[in-house]
């Protein structure tokens, strides 16, 4: 979801691939008409700026484009689809995994991964098996580094879901007390 990243041709577009699988005129606008509401770098273009006025109503947030589409997923606000390309039923799983955060001292908050939210919005086999192997420790190459340009988490975040800059909306596990040195 970056610029350049990916060749994607009006042939395609038409033939309902790439964006063209909801811009077909019927889910969304047509790629065949208003063509600079897309190429539109260094244009004002009407039909984008009263964005803020239809997503005002969700639920908001500090972060990215000011929505938090989690909650309003969970207040039933939208119905994310499936798939871009088909539809089919999602495995919601309700499992939260703790992903201790320890190459580091002093060690920032361990994450909480919550499949739920995630599998409510997208199929399991969009994270695994790859960027995720499924077996607890299975990523241990994985860091914010990484995620921060574009790897594991950040394949989504920061492009399509909600951006890095809340830390603690990830590192929201409570800190332990420092151990405190046993007198000899």
């Amino acid at each position: 979801m970056k610029a350049g990243e990916t060749v994607v041709t009006h042939a395609e577009l038409d033939a309902g691939q790439s964006c063209g699988a909801c811009h077909d005129g019927a889910t969304a606008f047509s790629t065949g008409e208003s063509c600079d509401r897309c190429h539109s770098y260094g244009l004002e273009v009407g039909e984008n700026a009263d964005a803020h006025r239809a997503l005002g109503d969700l639920p908001p947030n500090e972060f990215g484009n000011r929505v938090d589409w989690a909650e309003a997923m969970r207040q039933r606000r939208i119905k994310p689809r499936t798939s871009v390309t088909d539809g089919g039923e999602l495995d919601t799983r309700k499992t939260e995994i703790v992903i201790p955060v320890t190459k580091f001292k002093p060690a920032p908050p361990d994450v909480m991964f919550p499949h739920g939210i995630h599998t409510a919005q997208i199929k399991c086999s969009t994270c695994h098996p790859e960027p995720f192997a499924e077996e607890e420790g299975g990523n241990p190459e994985m860091s914010m580094l990484k995620i921060m340009t574009g790897d594991y988490c950040g394949k989504c975040h920061g492009r399509v879901a909600f951006p890095l800059g809340d830390c603690f909306r990830c590192h929201s596990q409570p800190v332990p007390e420092p151990e405190e040195d046993e007198e000899e």
